[in-house]
């Protein structure tokens, strides 16, 4: 299963194994999962793999070095000044003066203690390992309630919707933001999207594309490449078949639309795509 998934999974909660886990080791693995991150498997633990401990790291933003005071700060404590001392020379001398950055130095003078300073604050997390079939079902709920949505999807959101839309073979039955909806059918260019927008909205989906793949800002300048254009064509058609043809809506930016259809090189064939070149023949004459 794809990293984005997982990383989504695991912010709810879940680990995905992606095979059978080896009961070899399950026992260990779980442990180190709760002496490191402090997280405790609730369910699946026979599905427990090694490699989810750097997962877990990486998602965590864990990568904590061996501290020179080991039981620091109790451990600090009982240190003299002149042993604090001769410990942080010791240690300096290794390290820079015979270069042995790779290895973790420790005081040598520092007694062992148990580190106990902090676990009264630890919170413990509770996650549950699901194979990958139970994976793609939660995600494929997570997907419908993010299109569902009505707000304008965050960047990890989008990239998550767009990701399954193109890894899996869905029917898009509902899209709550329109804005959403833009930059899906930019993005993927699956014209079953041009049932959540209307006419008036093509613009906005070519400044979404222009700004995308051309780097700008200006709809005015356009130079769309052929494939492009052809997309576009095609979201003018899709629209005018589904009887979304709201001539007076694109009048408003007629300029903008006359520049479009030329560039387009448009021409209609039935009489709802007759009546939308009529519009852009009367913009032209300056009629509208």
């Amino acid at each position: 299963m794809k990293q984005i998934y997982k990383e989504l999974l695991f912010e709810k909660n879940y680990l995905v194994s992606d095979g059978e886990g080896s009961t070899d080791n399950c026992f260990e693995v779980i442990f180190t999962f709760a002496a490191l991150y402090n997280i405790r498997i609730v369910s699946g633990e026979k599905l427990a793999q090694k490699d989810m401990i750097p997962f877990i790291a990486e998602q965590l933003g864990i990568k904590v070095p061996e501290t020179f005071y080991r039981g620091f700060p109790a451990s600090v404590k009982t240190l003299s000044s002149d042993e604090m001392l001769f410990d942080q020379l010791y240690h300096y001398t290794k390290t820079y003066g015979l270069n042995l950055f790779e290895e973790t130095g420790h005081a040598l003078l520092e007694s062992f203690l148990d580190k106990t300073a902090f676990r009264d604050k630890i919170k413990i997390k509770e996650f549950t390992i699901i194979s990958e079939k139970e994976a793609k079902t939660k995600i494929a709920d997570v997907y419908g309630e993010l299109l569902q949505s009505s707000r304008t999807l965050g960047d990890k959101q989008y990239n998550l919707v767009l990701e399954y839309l193109k890894d899996y073979d869905v029917e898009i039955k509902t899209c709550g933001s329109k804005s959403t909806a833009i930059r899906l059918l930019a993005d993927s260019r699956n014209l079953n999207l041009t049932q959540f927008i209307n006419m008036q909205d093509v613009i906005k989906l070519v400044e979404e594309i222009n700004y995308r793949l051309y780097g700008s800002d200006d709809i005015k300048k356009l130079n769309m490449r052929n494939p492009d254009k052809k997309f576009i064509t095609d979201v003018i058609d899709k629209l005018i078949e589904g009887s979304k043809c709201d001539i007076e809506s694109y009048c408003e930016r007629r300029a903008i639309w006359i520049d479009l259809l030329r560039q387009l090189s448009y021409r209609g064939t039935d009489d709802l795509l007759a009546r939308f070149v009529a519009c852009w023949d009367c913009q032209r004459r300056g009629m509208l």
